[in-house]
């Protein structure tokens, strides 16, 4: 009877992961308007980091 048990519990480690990637995980990507809000708001603030020498920004030659 261990010997079964021990064939069924490896049958399933061997399965699991196989039914695992069949079906991909579904991920919601977007921005945050929040973030976003926030962002304009220190960048008019006039904060340094927004304004350093340095940026690769497209909005840095602006």
């Amino acid at each position: 009877m261990t010997a079964m048990t021990l064939i069924f519990t490896l049958f399933v480690c061997l399965v699991a992961p196989l039914r695992a990637q069949s079906t991909p995980p579904s991920i919601a990507v977007g921005v945050d308007p929040r973030v976003e809000l926030l962002s304009i708001i220190f960048r008019l603030g006039g904060h340094d980091e927004y304004f350093r020498p340095d940026a690769q920004s497209p909005y840095a030659e602006a």
